[in-house]
């Protein structure tokens, strides 16, 4: 059996968890951007006149916001695999090397938080018109 082997598996659980995180990230930012398609088509599936906004001046928002959470959640994947690779490392030396993740992890958040704001005004502005 592999020496440390349940470090290495703690290590390869975090790393598929930060993934499925990314994945679901990336799954997110997708709907967003065909979200307004799907709305076209159901506006015209149930005959109802087109929306009183241009769909143009509505597009670009949820695009935009899409498109963040589609970049967001690749840069994650990047980030995890940079980690996983680092950690496995680290595990079977003695030395503990310093890693700057805590800066990378304070401005991926800070990048989160700001489309989820963004999201949620986008959301309030286009429910209150």
């Amino acid at each position: 059996m592999r020496s440390n082997f349940r470090d290495h598996s703690a290590n390869e659980r975090t790393y598929l968890a930060w993934i499925r995180t990314s994945i679901g990230l990336m799954a997110f930012g997708f709907l967003l951007e065909k979200f307004t398609l799907f709305l076209d088509y159901l506006r015209l599936a149930l005959n109802q006149p087109a929306a009183t906004q241009e769909p143009a001046t509505q597009e670009p928002a949820t695009r935009l916001i899409g498109l963040a959470f589609l970049t967001l959640g690749a840069i994650m994947i990047g980030m995890a695999a940079l980690r996983y690779r680092l950690y496995a490392r680290q595990i079977d030396t003695p030395e503990l090397e310093k890693t700057n993740f805590i800066l990378l992890d304070t401005i991926l958040g800070a990048c989160l938080s700001g489309a989820g704001i963004l999201l949620g005004l986008y959301l309030a502005l286009r429910i209150a018109l």
